[in-house]
């Protein structure tokens, strides 16, 4: 009896994450198909005259991006944590040698995506990549919260791939402490004992630079 209810809950699971993973596909194509104005010419080819504004286009696009993108994510959550555990285990070797561990694909792929958000960023700030519509709540902000939100990703996006570094930095960061009262007044006696020293050294030979030319005319009678 419990042999059949795990098919009968396997199956499901199946069904579920392939009514997902169609929903997803439909999702994503339909966004792609609104932003390359595919959907603008079927309208037209049906002869549709109900009018399709930029910000209808600009809802639908994301919304349908956004649900197409949460539904791969269910339909194929296995796939991704496969994908990521590989990125996170395998690593690009930079000597032949085999002595240092390299760079993670996890860090490189996070650090790409990085660079691509700021590239975004970069054209939207001087006007290159232009929006066709703005939010119906944003309005006029809609670029400037854009912009940030690609920075803020990007920043992200960098923790994420220099996570390593960043734990073991903390980690370091984590042993320093301060001084105490006496460990302060120890380091500081040290500190100005050798300035002190040094400055009287070169004081000493300033003073012999200057002036033994001086007395060595007045000793032997000659011009230097």
């Amino acid at each position: 009896m419990s042999t059949q209810n795990e098919n009968n809950s396997k199956k499901l699971h199946g069904i579920i994450k392939y009514v997902a993973g169609l929903l997803g596909f439909i999702g994503v194509f339909l966004a792609i198909a609104t932003i390359s104005g595919l959907v603008d010419w079927y309208l037209i080819k049906i002869e549709y005259t109900g009018g399709f504004s930029d910000q209808a286009k600009l809802i639908l696009s994301l919304s349908s991006s956004i649900l197409g993108i949460f539904f791969l994510f269910i339909a194929f959550s296995k796939q991704l944590d496969k994908f990521f555990g590989f990125l996170e285990t395998h690593s690009i070797r930079t000597d032949k040698t085999g002595e240092k561990k390299g760079i993670t694909i996890e860090s490189a792929f996070f650090f790409l995506i990085a660079i691509i958000l700021v590239v975004l960023a970069v054209l939207l700030t001087n006007g290159n990549l232009v929006l066709r519509a703005n939010l119906p709540i944003l309005g006029d902000a809609t670029k400037s919260v854009l912009i940030g939100a690609l920075i803020l990703l990007a920043i992200l996006a960098v923790i994420t791939a220099f996570n390593n570094i960043i734990t073991q930095s903390l980690r370091e960061m984590k042993k320093v402490h301060w001084p105490s009262g006496k460990e302060m007044k120890d380091y500081s006696t040290k500190v100005f004992t050798f300035i002190v020293f040094f400055s009287l050294l070169f004081l000493a030979l300033d003073i012999v630079i200057n002036y033994a030319p001086k007395l060595l005319e007045n000793i032997f009678n000659v011009d230097l």
